[in-house]
């Protein structure tokens, strides 16, 4: 092949290079402002496209990240193998800030629905009416799989906690050591 042939290509692989390069630039500064928001703020990027999102910054609950804006501590940007953009499976994701639950998993008496669910079978991911971002108030929440524990309420004497619906005053949701996750052994409750 002749110089001025390959001298021509290798001109023309290079225009072409550069020109992918200003385009990719063009599209990664987003003339729509997008990059300045990332600049500024990620959240304010991301409820460009997700508004209603924005109205849960409002709710009663509001979980750390997403309050401080920090959405890509959970979602990635760009491309996931996993619904909703998130990093990792859910509950992967999750037990990765909560510490204390993760160590909850290594006890000898760990929720069925922890260890069959995710996480989000139970708690909302960005913010909630309900405290520890529950799903439902925490007795409807429970008696949706132990429902069968409602007909005890017929009973005369029914105690307190269990009445009012408040499960976590004696069992820990995630996992014990004591048997029917008690947050204690039975005599110190």
């Amino acid at each position: 092949m002749n110089k001025r042939v390959r001298s021509q290509e290798s001109k023309f692989l290079c225009s072409a290079l550069y020109a992918l390069c200003v385009l990719l630039l063009g599209f990664a500064w987003d003339v729509s402002g997008t990059q300045a928001a990332v600049k500024g703020n990620l959240a304010d990027a991301c409820f460009k496209c997700h508004p209603k999102l924005k109205e849960g910054l409002l709710q009663k609950n509001v979980h750390f990240p997403f309050k401080q804006g920090k959405c890509g501590s959970c979602h990635d940007m760009h491309v996931s193998n996993n619904k909703g953009l998130i990093r990792d499976e859910i509950n992967g994701v999750c037990l990765s800030c909560h510490e204390d639950i993760r160590n909850l998993l290594k006890k000898a008496n760990v929720h069925t629905a922890l260890k069959r669910g995710v996480c989000t079978d139970c708690h909302y991911a960005h913010s909630g009416d309900n405290k520890h971002l529950l799903v439902k108030p925490e007795k409807t929440l429970c008696w949706g799989c132990h429902e069968k524990m409602k007909e005890q309420l017929n009973k005369p004497n029914v105690h307190a906690p269990f009445k009012e619906g408040e499960c976590a005053a004696c069992h820990n949701p995630h996992g014990s050591s004591e048997e029917n996750q008690m947050i204690a052994a039975p005599g110190k409750v």
